[in-house]
């Protein structure tokens, strides 16, 4: 991936949070399903989604899921959960099914 297209994807995802936030405000829950991951791999500005979460509103509950979140996230957090495979169908040799593994 060159570096426009990394820089092309940041602007996305900044955009697909921008504009999470702004329907949420009608919501009580949002979850961002892999932002963790997304904001490590740099796809997504850490400043721009902590700055989202220090200025949500107080009613909205905001569930970030991925793997190892960084300082920033974390101190953030108010619930930090580990999920751990015991059984998967891949071990099965079922591959990914859209919607649901991919």
């Amino acid at each position: 991936m060159s570096e426009q297209e990394k820089e092309d994807a940041r602007t996305l995802q900044n955009k697909r949070l921008k504009d999470a936030a702004e329907m949420a405000e009608d919501y009580d829950l949002l979850i961002l399903d892999e932002a963790v991951g997304t904001c490590e791999a740099g796809f997504l500005d850490k400043d721009v989604l902590c700055s989202f979460l220090d200025d949500k509103p107080e009613s909205l509950e905001v569930v970030l899921t991925g793997r190892s979140p960084g300082r920033e996230l974390s101190e953030r957090a108010d619930y930090i959960s580990e999920i751990k495979k015991i059984r998967h169908p891949f071990d099965r040799g079922i591959k990914a099914r859209e919607g649901i593994e991919q």
